[in-house]
């Protein structure tokens, strides 16, 4: 077995990734397990899962360069959602993740852009923060009248905008 104190930069760091978060993106713990462990000596030294929680071990590098490479996945999904039409918008303000569009995005990329985004923020917040106890919150808007649609906080609430709330939030206030 492996000294643990031969990271690249310093000690290792335990982190633990809860149950929850695997229940939310739709996976197992055995099988993050096992990507973490394919992944190479630049993402991390090792991978177990606890009760349903994933624990990894890190470098420093190790711990930033998965970071780095959650925020590049944020980016190439984001700019596929933007690419779909210049009125949808992403932004995050004071920790809120903020989507502008309308009922015509294509369902693949609004489940890229919502639940893959949302549990790339999730996984980045444990990541840095070594802390289990997670949160996104999330807004959407129509991106034709700025009128909130739904507004969430993921792991426990799903983000999912049905059509009826899209028909909903183009009606005219009553007067």
């Amino acid at each position: 077995m492996k000294n643990d104190k031969s990271g690249a930069k310093g000690d290792i760091i335990e982190i633990t990734i809860p149950k929850n978060y695997y229940t939310y993106i739709g996976t197992s713990a055995e099988d993050a397990v096992e990507t973490y462990n394919k992944m190479g000596d630049k993402f991390c030294k090792s991978a177990k899962a606890i009760n349903g929680n994933v624990v990894i071990k890190v470098t420093e590098t190790q711990q930033k360069n998965l970071i780095k490479q959650n925020d590049d996945k944020i980016k190439t999904i984001l700019a596929e959602y933007q690419r779909a039409n210049k009125k949808y918008v992403f932004e995050e303000k004071d920790g809120v993740l903020i989507y502008r569009y309308d009922e015509k995005l294509n369902a693949m990329i609004e489940q890229k852009a919502i639940v893959a985004v949302v549990s790339l923020y999730g996984l980045n917040y444990i990541l840095e923060n070594n802390k289990t106890d997670w949160k996104v919150n999330v807004e959407v808007y129509n991106c034709h009248n700025d009128k909130l649609i739904q507004k969430a906080t993921a792991p426990n609430d799903v983000v999912m905008v049905k059509y009826d709330q899209w028909l909903e939030s183009y009606k005219k206030e009553a007067e």
